[in-house]
């Protein structure tokens, strides 16, 4: 009952600090750096005269917003409906409702797929539970049961780990994977890198 208390009373804090001025700074601090160092790797392709654009540049607001909503959604267990509900939406349909189903355990996952069976078979349809439950994903969310499971229902502590520091650490890593991709090429045209650097 303690321990319960403490994880609330802290997680209170942290959401406290997350909408304080100080958050805020610190938002937009890391949102800042971020879109220089974007900024200047975009500069760097285009006086190296490489072909191909790179993404399309976020807001410093928009990414703030992104990351902020991403923390709320860490301080309130909620990651996995976040992250189906926001990053899910061009890959099925009824995105908001299937996200009701993120993060299911096995014992709940085998008896929502009995529940998508019985519907069907209320409509006269017939087999076996797995195959009914694989139709009517089908049909009402446009992807493979396998691939509902993969990407909605199967959120082990691990992937939700990753798929944090996936979102927070996007931009460092596109601009450093880009900046290495730079410097092969300069390699590869027997470049001095030091030099083309300090050009």
């Amino acid at each position: 009952m303690f321990e319960g208390y403490k994880r609330k009373k802290m997680k209170k804090m942290a959401r406290k600090l997350l909408e304080s001025e100080q958050g805020k700074v610190a938002l937009q601090i890391l949102t800042t750096a971020e879109r220089t160092l974007l900024q200047s790797v975009r500069e760097q392709r285009e006086a190296m005269g490489l072909d191909g654009d790179l993404d399309e540049l976020p807001s410093k607001e928009d990414r703030a917003e992104q990351i902020r909503q991403l923390a709320l959604a860490a301080i309130a267990d909620e990651v996995p409906r976040h992250y189906v509900e926001t990053y899910l939406r061009d890959r099925l349909d009824h995105v908001d409702e299937a996200a009701e189903y993120a993060d299911l355990d096995e014992d709940e996952w085998v008896a929502q797929k009995e529940r998508w069976a019985d519907q069907l078979r209320a409509q006269g349809a017939t087999g076996s539970d797995e195959a009914l439950a694989a139709r009517f994903v089908e049909m009402r969310y446009d992807v493979p049961i396998e691939e509902f499971y993969q990407f909605i229902v199967d959120w082990p502590e691990s992937r939700e780990a990753q798929e944090i520091e996936a979102i927070v650490t996007s931009g460092l890593k596109s601009a450093n994977q880009t900046i290495n991709a730079h410097t092969e090429i300069l390699e590869e045209a027997d470049v001095d890198v030091g030099d083309a650097q300090g050009a």
